[in-house]
């Protein structure tokens, strides 16, 4: 295992001006609570008593009514994305955003990061893991307390039935957790195009496909492997038709994902 080195500046930027508790920060940076512990020790930061002086984001400029807050966080949430969500007794529950990419996907967080602010939403954009992965995370808002409970009603994730797929909500989906293949069988070329939907049941699988069917006149196939389930086309003109769709917002990093 390669040590760990955590500076005195990435540790009070993340402990003292965001204020995040000490599980969150280590979280963030990717090592072990009892790790963050030692460093804050170690440079002599004052820990804050749990639950004490946790600052919390007003939300006036929140626009979490648009369906474009939708497209974004559902785009999010249906691939690799996380919601958290912090309980409080006396004001309204609050929730975080997070999404973990390889540090060469950083252009797609940074789309991601944007989208955010467009409607309102403050989030930061650190490296983890000796610089191998990118992390995104946002403020706290009672906003991702709603859209937690939305996606997961009884602690596991599932598909909300307000679903809207739009082409921005479907490429964010598509460069989070999609796959374009091609396999060569004699001089025959085969493409195949897959959206891993492994954490969803068959019913939510098949509550997807036949909205892509029915909106977009995408026929995706629903496949088995062990005990999980995946969407999967793999006519050509059809994969044709989807890449169409979601180009406009494809990123430059995840451009090898709609070359034909």
């Amino acid at each position: 295992m390669r040590p760990v080195n955590i500076s005195r500046e990435v540790l009070e930027e993340i402990y003292l001006k965001e204020n995040n508790s000490i599980r969150k920060t280590a979280q963030i940076l990717g090592v072990a609570v009892g790790t963050a512990y030692n460093y804050l020790k170690k440079y002599g930061i004052k820990t804050r008593i749990s639950g004490k002086n946790i600052r919390y984001y007003k939300e006036e400029n929140v626009n979490y009514l648009s369906p474009r807050f939708r497209e974004i966080v559902d785009g999010v949430v249906i691939s690799d994305g996380y919601i958290g969500m912090r309980k409080r007794k006396i004001t309204d529950d609050v929730g975080c955003l997070t999404i973990t990419q390889s540090i060469k996907h950083r252009d797609f967080l940074e789309f991601i990061k944007k989208e955010l602010e467009s409607v309102g939403i403050e989030s930061k954009i650190i490296e983890r893991n000796h610089h191998k992965e990118v992390y995104l995370y946002t403020r706290w808002y009672s906003c991702f307390a709603v859209e937690r409970k939305r996606w997961y009603p009884k602690g596991k994730k599932e598909i909300p039935k307000d679903l809207v797929i739009t082409p921005k909500m479907l490429a964010i989906w598509y460069m989070g957790d999609g796959s374009l293949f091609r396999r060569r069988e004699g001089k025959r070329l085969y493409y195949g195009l897959i959206l891993a939907t492994h954490s969803f049941s068959f019913d939510d699988n098949l509550y997807l496909a036949n909205i892509l069917k029915k909106k977009y006149n995408l026929h995706f196939n629903i496949y088995r492997q062990k005990s999980y389930y995946y969407l999967s086309m793999t006519k050509r003109s059809s994969i044709k038709k989807f890449i169409d769709i979601v180009e406009p917002y494809i990123v430059n990093s995840f451009r090898y994902k709609i070359e034909l």
